[in-house]
C-alpha cells in the first residue's frame, strides 16, 4: 500500500491532501459524507479504524456509547471531527450527522501517527481474507498486515484477530452447538437419504452426532467392495472430542468417505453406538471391518459385527512387534531389530498354510520368545494373509483411514458447526473431481489399478506358460510350478483370489491364450462400478432461514431444540495439536562419514579403512 504525501508548505503546519494508490476501496469509501447511517456503534468503530489507517491519523472519543460517538484528531488544533447519533430512541442505527474532513498535520505529526491496534477491530480488515483461508497463521497474518496497511502487530495480537474473525464468519464456538439440530434436520430434508442422527443429555447438552450422506452410502451399496476401515482421531476444537469415521476404497484404491461421528471420547459406548448406525446402513451385507487393536474397537465389532471379519491392521502389529523386540533384544545392535521386522513380513505375506507354519517356526528358531508373544498376544488370525478367513482384496492396513484423518486434518481444529460444513464441502469437491476423473481413464480400470497390472505383466515375461486343456495352465517359475484357471479366475497361489487382480501367474497365462487382461480383473475395479459408486451428487443445502443464536425469538424458542456445549476436561500441560508419528515413518537412515555406509557413525565403525579396500 503506497501512501503519496502533496504538501502545501504555508507555514510551520501544512494542509495535507491524500493520494492513496492501491488501496482497498471499502477503506476510502466507507465513510464518505454527512447523513451516512450504520447498523450500530460496532460498525462505526471498525469503519473508523480502517479510514483512520487509510488515511493516515490517529483518532480519540469524546463520547463513545451505543447511542452517541463522537471523536477528533489527536493532533492538536487538527479540525478533523466526526459525531454520530442514534436516529431513534429505541434503534441501534446510527447516522453520521456532522462531519469535517479536513486535516491540519505537520510532517511530525504523520511520523508519530500510531494505532491502537485492538483484537476486534484488526479483524475486521483480515476477516474476508480468513473467509477463503480459515487457517491462514498469526505470523502470516502479521506479514500481510503490515505489506497492506504498514504497521506491526505481535504474535498475540494477530492469533487474537484470528479468532475473533473466526467467531464471526462461524459463529462462537459455544453457540454453534444450538444449530446442530437446525442443521442435522436441513440434511435429512434436503437428501432423504441421509442419515443425521444425534443425542443429548436431559440438560440439552450435546452428547453424539452420527452423519452418512445418503450419496456415499448409495454409493457404497451399489459398486464399492464390501470392506470398510474405522479409525478415530482427536478434535482440537474449544471443547474438544473424538471425531469417528468409516471409509472404504472406490474401483481405483481411492479414499471413498461413508459416515462419521462426534463423540466425547474412544470409549465401548461410543463406538458401539457408532457401529449400530454404521449397522443400519449396510444392512444384511457382509462386511470386513479393520482397524487397529483399540480395546474400544474390538468390543464394540464383537457386539455389532460379526467378529470373523474384523482384521487388524498390519502396521500397527508391526510397530507392537517391534516394540516387543526392543524390550527382549535390549542391547542388541539395530541389524536384529531388521531381521526381526523380515521375520515378521514372512509371517504375513505367505499364502500358503506350509508357508505360514514355515515362516513361524523361523521366527521361533531366531527368537522363541517372539514366536511366543506373537501366537499369544499377536491375534495372528486378524492379520496374516493366509489365515484371515474372509476377503479383503490384498488390503492389511488402516491407510485408507490414516488418509480420511489427514483429509481432515484442518477441519478438525474448527468448531462443530464448521466442521460439519466444511466437511460437507470437502467431501462434495471430492466426489465431483473424481467423478471427473472417471472420465478421463483410457482403459477398463483406473490408473492405478492399471499400474498394478503393467507391474504383474512385466514380471510375467519371466515364467513360462504350458497350456493343460481350454481353461488351465500351467506357469512354471524359478522355483514352483503353479497351476492358473482362467474360467474360475482362479490361481492355486491365491494371490489372484486375494486381490481380484490378474497376478503374474495369471498375466502369463493370458497371455498364451492371446486373451483381453481388462476381462479377468474383478468387477469391482471396473469403470463400470466406478460410475456406480459415483452415480449420485451431494445436494447443497439452503441456509437463508438459519436461526441466528445472537436474535432468537420467542418462537425460534418455541419450534427448536437448541443445544448446549458439552462439558469438557482440560488435560494438564500444553495442548498437543502434532500426532506421534510411526516408528517407520521418514526413519532417519545414519551413515557413516569414514566408510559411507548406513547403521553405525565413525564413532563405533569396525571397517577397515576404505582407502585400503
Amino acid at each position: 500500500m503506497i501512501l503519496h504525501l502533496m504538501r502545501t508548505m504555508t507555514t510551520t503546519f501544512m494542509t495535507v491532501h491524500y493520494q492513496v494508490i492501491q488501496l482497498k476501496e471499502s477503506s476510502l469509501l466507507i465513510l464518505m459524507e454527512e447523513g451516512q447511517i450504520f447498523q450500530n456503534a460496532s460498525k462505526l468503530r471498525k469503519a473508523l479504524f480502517e479510514y483512520g489507517i487509510a488515511h493516515k491519523f490517529t483518532y480519540k472519543f469524546l463520547k463513545n456509547s451505543p447511542g452517541k460517538i463522537i471523536c477528533v484528531c489527536k493532533v492538536k488544533g487538527c479540525p478533523w471531527k466526526l459525531s454520530a447519533y442514534a436516529m431513534e430512541k429505541n434503534t441501534s442505527f446510527l447516522m453520521v450527522r456532522h462531519f469535517i474532513k479536513n486535516h491540519k498535520h505537520s510532517a511530525q505529526d504523520v511520523l508519530e501517527s500510531t494505532h491502537s491496534f485492538r483484537s476486534n477491530l484488526v479483524s475486521s480488515i483480515i476477516v474476508d481474507k480468513l473467509r477463503l483461508t480459515p487457517d491462514k497463521l498469526p505470523n502470516d497474518i502479521r506479514n500481510d498486515i503490515f505489506k497492506e496497511y504498514g504497521f506491526s502487530l505481535t504474535y498475540h495480537q494477530a492469533w487474537a484477530a484470528k479468532e475473533k474473525a473466526l467467531a464471526e464468519i462461524n459463529g462462537v464456538p459455544k453457540d454453534s452447538y444450538m444449530l446442530i439440530l437446525w442443521i442435522c434436520n436441513h440434511l435429512v430434508k434436503t437428501d432423504p437419504q441421509t442419515v443425521a442422527k444425534w443425542t443429548y443429555s436431559p440438560s440439552y447438552q450435546f452428547e453424539k452426532l452420527f452423519v452418512a450422506y445418503g450419496c456415499c452410502v448409495i454409493g457404497f451399496l451399489r459398486g464399492a467392495r464390501p470392506i470398510l476401515f474405522i479409525d478415530g482421531c482427536h478434535l482440537s476444537s474449544p471443547y474438544k472430542g473424538t471425531l469417528l469415521a468409516a471409509s472404504t476404497c472406490d474401483a481405483n484404491n481411492d479414499l471413498f468417505p461413508i459416515a462419521y461421528a462426534i463423540v466425547s471420547a474412544e470409549n465401548n459406548e461410543n463406538w458401539i453406538w457408532f457401529l449400530s448406525n454404521l449397522k443400519e446402513l449396510t444392512g444384511s451385507i457382509s462386511v470386513t471391518l479393520i482397524s487397529d487393536r483399540h480395546p474400544s474397537i474390538i468390543a464394540a465389532v464383537e457386539q455389532v459385527y460379526d467378529r470373523d471379519r474384523h482384521a487388524y491392521c498390519y502396521r500397527h502389529v508391526k510397530e507392537n512387534f517391534c516394540v516387543e523386540t526392543k524390550k527382549l533384544q535390549r542391547g542388541i545392535r539395530g541389524e536384529v531389530k531388521e531381521d526381526a521386522k523380515k521375520l515378521l513380513d514372512a509371517v504375513c505375506y505367505t499364502h500358503f498354510g506350509t508357508e505360514f507354519t514355515k515362516a513361524v517356526e523361523q521366527l521361533r528358531a531366531f527368537s522363541p520368545e517372539l514366536a511366543n508373544w506373537l501366537e499369544t498376544k499377536g491375534d495372528i488370525n486378524k492379520w496374516a494373509k493366509s489365515q484371515f478367513p474372509h476377503r479383503r482384496w490384498d488390503l492389511i492396513t488402516t491407510n485408507v483411514a490414516e488418509s480420511f484423518n489427514s483429509w481432515i486434518r484442518k477441519e478438525r481444529t474448527h468448531s462443530i458447526c464448521a466442521l460439519i460444513t466444511e466437511h460437507r464441502d470437502k467431501l462434495a469437491n471430492l466426489l465431483y473431481i473424481a467423478k471427473l476423473e472417471m472420465t478421463k481413464w483410457n482403459n477398463e480400470v483406473g490408473p492405478k489399478i492399471d499400474k498394478i497390472l503393467m507391474e504383474h505383466v512385466a514380471r510375467s515375461e519371466f515364467l513360462k506358460a504350458v497350456r493343460y486343456g481350454d481353461h488351465n495352465v500351467m506357469v512354471r517359475g524359478s522355483n514352483v510350478d503353479v497351476c492358473v484357471n482362467l474360467l474360475r479366475k482362479e490361481c492355486t497361489y491365491l494371490e489372484w483370489q486375494m486381490t481380484g487382480i490378474p497376478c503374474p501367474h495369471a498375466c502369463a497365462a493370458i497371455k498364451l491364450l492371446h486373451s483381453n487382461i481388462y476381462t479377468y480383473v474383478e468387477e469391482c475395479y471396473l469403470k463400470s462400478s466406478q460410475e456406480k459408486i459415483y452415480a449420485s451428487s451431494m445436494i447443497p443445502i439452503e441456509t437463508h432461514d438459519m436461526p441466528d443464536v445472537n436474535n432468537l425469538t420467542l418462537t425460534d424458542w418455541e419450534n427448536n431444540i437448541f443445544l448446549m456445549p458439552p462439558t469438557t476436561t482440560r488435560s494438564l500441560g500444553r495442548l498437543c495439536k502434532k500426532r506421534r508419528e510411526s516408528q517407520f515413518q521418514d526413519v532417519h537412515v545414519y551413515k557413516c562419514s569414514r566408510c559411507d555406509q548406513s547403521g553405525h557413525n565413525r564413532s563405533k565403525c569396525r571397517n577397515p579403512n576404505p582407502e585400503k579396500i
